[in-house]
């Protein structure tokens, strides 16, 4: 992982933090606190005052809605039909490796075409998966091997919807209100996670719904989606998009307005890759999300197993006591995720990162140890506010330090660590099977519980080594990410085409091995400077 050293803020920002530092409660006819409540309700909801964003943003409800609903499903079919673990963590691989294969790949085709459509084919081709495993698990025909194929496929979809659904805000909110939008696009997501188990383990306890529902409602939601996004040509986007986008216009630019073709598909898919190594802050970032989701995260999936054999009787489902489980979790995500939003002026985020990250990791081991199902759900609300918050925040920072052209391939980079979510379930549940059973003293624990409380262990240890070993990345500020970000750019446009993309990529990745990172980031600030003739404070 990059080292990193803080740079100088320039002029600008510390006359911004000044005056953050002098507004306070102001007299008048409403109280000081009343106001300052408002403003902070104003600015957490801020970018929803666009329209085109509202419908981008319901269309998001509708389709995370459903893929939350058919998670709950999926997992207790698959653990009704295998029986183990390991199903579960089989079935969830399904989704994982085209994840990791192709989103590369979709988010450079998200910086080249247009992305409305890309996510409308997206809708269209989820709802009929759905549609497909509903009717096989209507006919009793469902396998195990047919959620896998299920799972492949809606990987391969998410692989070119993710990326293009990220890289499309921007064009509807502009730069004013693009960190608030990110903020509450998570916000909707862990919504989602408050309603979507809780109404799909009410559905499946209903007999003449089932399971089979849950994936029909999941088809009529990406439907619904679709629809959404198919309207958000016929409303307003930002003034600030709207006006950029008649100067393009006037100037005979009618491609995407932040990135579009550059190159091949081939050099451009290999410039995301140099954009991304050229940016010790993007490679910093980029493995602080990755440990997590491949550690920590896995214990989504298995909340099936703690409904049934740690907090019921070992036989039934008892999808009622699974449905609370996941919408308190959703409950604690949407809080963090709010709470995010309103944090967005916040100067030093690096130092809400590691805080959170520790709590994550804390909390996960606590929730595992957990025998008492009260306890369990106060630990599951406080884990999801924690990883919701910490997963939102970095894919925050990400898209801070990064320049708007890259904007599609380095989210798909971002989003290929969150693939690995199910690529880390599956050792977990092979773990958790070998393990059976384990004692820590008065504390006797099942294999999933012990495989869950390691995870946490390491988390906590990975966040403390990166507060140690990397006490400058605690220092760093919102300007100097959009600093680094530029001067990125620069070093990915010095040789680019020349030689084959192989010798391209050595290229990029001799000169980062063959300069220190110190030097790189004292540099950082005068290359900048020089470009847009600003200076540090």
């Amino acid at each position: 992982m990059a080292t990193v050293t803080p740079v100088e803020p320039n002029d600008e920002a510390i006359k911004r933090r000044e005056m953050m530092m002098r507004s306070g409660p102001r007299g008048g006819g409403m109280g000081g606190a009343d106001a300052s409540s408002l403003l902070t309700v104003h600015k957490t909801f801020s970018a929803l005052k666009i329209p085109a964003y509202q419908l981008l943003w319901l269309s998001m409800l509708g389709s995370f809605a459903g893929m939350q609903m058919q998670m709950v499903a999926r997992g207790v079919l698959a653990y009704e039909i295998g029986g183990t673990n390991s199903a579960i963590a089989v079935v969830s691989l399904g989704w994982g490796i085209p994840m990791l294969l192709f989103s590369l790949v979709g988010g450079t085709l998200a910086d080249r075409i247009n992305r409305r459509r890309l996510m409308m084919l997206s809708q269209l081709m989820t709802a009929s998966v759905a549609l497909t495993v509903a009717v096989l698990v209507h006919t009793g025909m469902i396998e195990i091997w047919h959620l896998f194929v299920a799972g492949l496929a809606q990987g391969v979809v998410f692989s070119f919807s993710g990326p293009a659904r990220q890289a499309f805000i921007p064009e509807v909110v502009g730069e004013k209100e693009l960190m608030n939008a990110i903020a509450l696009n998570q916000a909707g997501m862990n919504l989602t996670r408050v309603a979507g188990p809780f109404v799909a383990g009410a559905l499946i306890a209903v007999p003449w719904i089932d399971i089979e529902g849950v994936f029909f409602i999941q088809a009529a939601l990406n439907v619904c989606a679709l629809l959404l996004i198919l309207a958000i040509p016929l409303v307003r986007a930002a003034p600030e998009v709207e006006a950029e986008k008649r100067e393009r216009e006037a100037r005979g630019q009618f491609g995407p307005m932040y990135g579009g073709p550059r190159g091949t598909m081939v050099q451009d898919l290999v410039d995301g890759l140099r954009y991304v190594i050229a940016s010790p802050i993007l490679l910093t970032l980029l493995v602080m999300g990755l440990v997590p989701a491949l550690i920590g995260m896995s214990y989504q999936s298995f909340l099936p197993v703690f409904a049934k054999d740690v907090f019921g009787d070992g036989v039934h489902r008892n999808a009622e006591g699974l449905g609370l489980m996941m919408t308190v979790s959703g409950i604690g995500a949407l809080a963090g995720s709010l709470v995010m939003a309103s944090m967005a002026d916040f100067p030093r985020r690096t130092q809400l990162q590691l805080y959170s990250g520790l709590g994550f990791g804390i909390f996960l081991a606590g929730f595992a140890l957990m025998g008492n199902y009260v306890g369990a759900l106060l630990a599951l609300a406080m884990l999801g506010f924690m990883s919701s918050y910490f997963q939102g925040l970095n894919s925050t920072m990400v898209m801070t330090a990064s320049d708007a052209q890259f904007y599609g391939r380095v989210m798909s980079v971002n989003m290929m660590t969150f693939s690995l979510m199910p690529l880390g379930t599956l050792p977990m549940g092979f773990i958790a099977d070998s393990i059976g059973s384990l004692s820590l003293g008065p504390i006797d624990l099942i294999g999933i519980q012990a495989a869950q409380f390691g995870a946490g262990v390491i988390l906590t240890l990975f966040i403390l080594a990166v507060t140690v070993f990397n006490p400058a990345y605690r220092q760093l500020e919102q300007d100097d990410f959009k600093r680094f970000a530029l001067v990125a750019v620069e070093r990915v446009q010095e040789g680019r085409g020349e030689g084959s993309i192989w010798s391209q990529l050595r290229r990029s990745m001799k000169h980062e091995r063959g300069s220190t990172l110190a030097r790189k980031y004292s540099d950082m600030p005068t290359e900048v400077d020089s470009a847009t003739g600003g200076g540090s404070g």
